[in-house]
């Protein structure tokens, strides 16, 4: 599942994986960021987000591994 953000100033696009619940963030930097273990109810929160650049750095930045 994928869902873009078309009016957020550090967040791309975020990827979902449904089978191995692998979040990744794509920034606008270019940067991608994939997170272990991130429940799909988290992601949907963050697509809904009035902002979803807090979102990630309240809920989600701190809270799941990074992995390769």
């Amino acid at each position: 599942m994928r869902h873009d953000f078309t009016n957020s100033s550090s967040l791309s696009y975020a990827e979902y994986d449904t089978v191995d619940k692998v979040l990744t963030v794509m920034f606008t930097s270019g940067k991608p960021y994939r997170y272990a273990d991130v429940p799909r109810e988290v992601y949907q929160e963050l697509t809904e987000a009035k902002s979803a650049g807090k979102f990630f750095q309240q809920y989600i930045k701190a809270q799941y591994k990074v992995i390769q």
